[in-house]
């Protein structure tokens, strides 16, 4: 199977001109006329006005256009119960100095109570749009929350954090925005529970409940990880075109397929929703050279609105605390939004990363000398040679229907491609140096070029449903999803040597490859699934979450068919706080192969979770506190000493593994301009035998954040903080075939920020990053790690 660029671009033009072609000003007047005269259900808390109207926009599908600079942020009037967009709009904004008209277009505006023209007459100014409001339920972009109304991820119910049965950590754009996290692994690492740190210099190492992450969703479209050979264009890629990414913990079989104990990352990107051109430049410059930069346009592409479209380009290079480390990456987003009908909305989207390294390492230097003690080369020591590169494409293109049949029904269709593919030159060292000669390493050269490919259909129906007097919602889905992939191998002519450690500067010659394996496309995994979730109200405060999945999954010779139950149970003590358990099953299909190349049977098992949720302030203020157990069978383990012919290493399965945990998690606005994030975790594995499994992890951990944005004469400055903590960790490193324990200590890693609003278009913001410069290892492995340094970036933003 072949998809070519240019085949793409013809897809890409063709699709393009026909948008264009389309507009259709009648039928969108129609709609936006049913709309006002359709009555919904509100149940929009106290929130300030610019919130408010996004919600109403979000229930009714109106464009809303606020223009009032100083008025957005004063608190509209909660609506609650069923009524018309009209009944909703006069209802938030009585008694806050603002009215409501429908434009010539069918665009809710929203302004100062005294009409433009009688404004215009008088001799007053009548102040420019600032904010515009078509988002979907749980969009954060202009928020400026640290929270979200609506999570899906879950159970594909539209529920809040508060309904759901299970962890759910949203990061929001404004999150995102105050600390800089500028790739998915550093959002992950800012996320309750999850322990997500750069492993040599390309890939990463994250885990969430004592398992590796692997499933990461963008859009709905489901993207294996792949052990973080993909990482450079996975979760080191840039996170500009992102709206909030939402990690679920704990198994995620329901939507995923998959079961995967851990966590899923579910990431939302922006989407195509302005109604007049809008847009910003960003520029950053940072420590070790850093230049990043970030264009993003949006804008009607039609006199109606009904054809919309948004760009979003990211380009930086920069070098690293790493000696000769040196990355370019690219991320170019641009996605489409046609509105066919009065119910109906086309969306395009395509993505295009690109990750172009030097000097990129594999494993690294040895944590312990040939005679167990430890070494202690420099935190920039690398172990790469000049000419090692871990470089790698992806492109990601989707097409997505949506349509609203009345009465709360809604249906979705995506269909989905990708392509990715990495070429690595890459060496790594085997072994351990003596501590006085530094010799005693034998090198190991390979050249990968390893391509995939994936296709996928994802369609999903819900909506609610009134039965022996209650309220009700149900969600149906189907997942089909087909991968290919084919790898070719080059080995040196004759294998490198090294000398002394000590005298180690990167400059081995680049070796004359040699082909040894080109592979045909393999068909990999072929999933099929169809699944269903339902929310039932037993009682004013009992609400059960039921679902189950049956999936398909082939690949090579193994075949497998199993069902995914769910169920969970919320119980409304309050109205501001809840408490729920949660049941499923693990399912999950493995790659990773033992010492004779077979791939480990799928881990099976099953997740127990319970807790308490609380929303206060309006819902502006969210807080859990879980305690999970999971069982598992099958769970990889490395066989130490064991490498694949490749040099991968091997693995074993380990059964009777489980392990429990407390998670708690405080995020929202606790007071008006002053945002916190506070999580908190504990997590012990265990063997059958009782003894403690993945000692390398931590058990206890913590990370908070907050941002204060000064009142008064201070209102152009935001100030903020944060840490990152986790205790020590240990692990048996083999010497000589001979077990040694490794300790490392726990750490601390304070951040800090401060920005200043030059005026309402103009914005400047320093990161500062481990402010107190704490030396540190990020994992407790054979080889050594070290995490960055003190380091800051300075990002200047204006807006159009």
């Amino acid at each position: 199977m072949n998809f070519s660029r240019k085949s793409a671009a013809g897809i890409g033009r063709t699709l393009l001109v026909a948008l264009l072609c389309s507009a259709a000003p009648a039928t969108l007047a129609q709609a936006q006329d049913r709309r006002q005269e359709q009555v919904y259900r509100f149940d929009i808390p106290a929130r300030p006005v610019a919130e408010a109207a996004n919600r109403i926009g979000a229930v009714t599908g109106l464009s809303v256009v606020i223009r009032e600079n100083r008025r957005t942020a004063v608190q509209a009037n909660p609506v609650h119960g069923i009524m018309s967009a009209q009944q909703a709009l006069a209802r938030l904004l009585a008694g806050t100095g603002l009215s409501h008209r429908i434009d010539g277009t069918g665009t809710v505006v929203i302004e100062p109570a005294a009409a433009p023209a009688a404004a215009a007459e008088s001799g007053a100014v009548v102040l420019e749009t600032v904010t515009l409001a078509t988002s979907a339920p749980g969009t954060t972009e202009g928020t400026h929350s640290y929270t979200t109304d609506v999570a899906t991820g879950a159970t594909g119910l539209p529920l809040t954090l508060k309904e759901t049965p299970q962890s759910v950590s949203v990061v929001t754009s404004q999150r995102m925005a105050d600390q800089g996290l500028q790739t998915t692994q550093q959002v992950l690492a800012y996320t309750t529970g999850v322990n997500s740190s750069t492993y040599e210099t390309d890939r990463d190492n994250t885990w969430a409940r004592g398992q590796w992450v692997s499933s990461y969703i963008i859009d709905g479209v489901l993207v294996d990880a792949g052990w973080g050979f993909f990482a450079g264009t996975g979760v080191q890629s840039s996170t500009a075109a992102y709206d909030h990414v939402e990690v679920i913990r704990g198994a995620s079989g329901l939507l995923t397929g998959t079961g995967d104990p851990a966590a899923a990352v579910r990431i939302t990107r922006k989407q195509a929703d302005a109604r007049e051109l809008t847009g910003s430049v960003e520029t950053r410059y940072g420590t070790w050279n850093r230049f990043g930069a970030t264009l993003e346009v949006q804008s009607p592409l039609n006199a109606q609105g009904s054809l919309r479209g948004r760009l979003v380009a990211d380009l930086y290079s920069g070098d690293w605390f790493r000696d000769r480390y040196h990355v370019d990456k690219q991320t170019v987003y641009g996605t489409l939004a046609w509105d066919v009908t009065p119910d109906t909305m086309l969306t395009f989207s395509l993505e295009h990363r690109n990750h172009d390294p030097r000097g990129s390492e594999w494993a690294g230097w040895p944590s312990m000398f040939s005679d167990g003690s430890l070494t202690h080369f420099p935190r920039g020591f690398s172990s790469a040679p000049w000419w090692t590169s871990w470089s790698g494409k992806q492109d990601l293109a989707t097409a997505r229907i949506d349509h609203d049949f009345g009465n709360g029904w809604t249906a979705d269709a995506t269909l989905s491609l990708m392509r990715k593919t990495y070429t690595a030159e890459h060496m790594r060292f085997y072994g351990q140096p003596d501590p006085v000669t530094g010799e005693g390493l034998q090198p190991f050269a390979q050249k990968d070029k390893v391509d995939g490919r994936q296709i996928a259909l994802d369609a999903q129906v819900g909506g609610p449903l009134r039965a022996f007097g209650r309220e009700h919602a149900l969600n149906f889905g189907f997942h089909g999803g087909r991968e290919w992939s084919r790898q070719t191998i080059y080995t040196p002519a004759a294998q490198p040597v090294i000398g002394s450690v000590f005298d180690w500067i990167g400059d081995m010659a680049r070796p004359d490859w040699v082909l040894d394996s080109r592979g045909d496309w393999d068909l990999g995994a072929t999933q099929y699934a169809v699944y269903g979730s339902a929310r039932v109200s037993l009682a004013d405060p009992l609400t059960a979450i039921l679902g189950l999945r049956y999936t398909d999954w082939k690949s090579d010779d193994r075949h497998f068919t199993e069902p995914t139950p769910y169920v969970g149970l919320v119980y409304a003590v309050t109205p501001d706080l809840s408490v729920y358990a949660s049941y499923t099953s693990i399912f999950n299909p493995q790659q990773l192969k033992d010492r004779n190349g077979d791939c480990l049977d799928p881990v099976q098992g099953k997740n127990k979770e319970i807790g308490v949720k609380g929303a206060w302030m309006d819902d502006r203020l969210n807080a859990s506190l879980s305690w999970y157990h999971t069982y598992q069978d099958n769970v990889a383990e490395i066989d130490e000493g064991h490498f694949l012919p490749g040099g991968e290493q091997a693995y074993i399965g380990r059964d009777g593994v489980s392990a429990k945990g407390i998670e708690f998690e405080i995020s929202g606005e606790i007071r008006p301009g002053l945002n916190l994030f506070f999580g908190a975790a504990t997590m012990k594995q265990r063997n059958p035998d009782g003894s403690q499994a993945m000692t390398s992890l931590p058990t206890r951990s913590a990370k908070v954040f907050a941002t204060w944005n000064l009142p008064g004469r201070w209102e152009k400055w935001t100030v903020g903080g944060g840490a990152r903590w986790q205790n020590r960790t240990w692990t048996d490193v083999y010497v000589g075939g001979n077990p040694i324990r490794l300790d490392r200590a726990g750490y601390t890693v304070a951040d800090a920020m401060v920005r200043y609003d030059i005026d309402e278009r103009w914005s400047a913001q320093l990161n500062l990053n481990n402010v107190f410069d704490k030396t540190y290892f990020t994992g407790t492995a054979n080889i050594a790690t070290y995490g960055e340094p003190r380091n800051a970036m300075l990002t200047l933003v204006s807006r159009f």
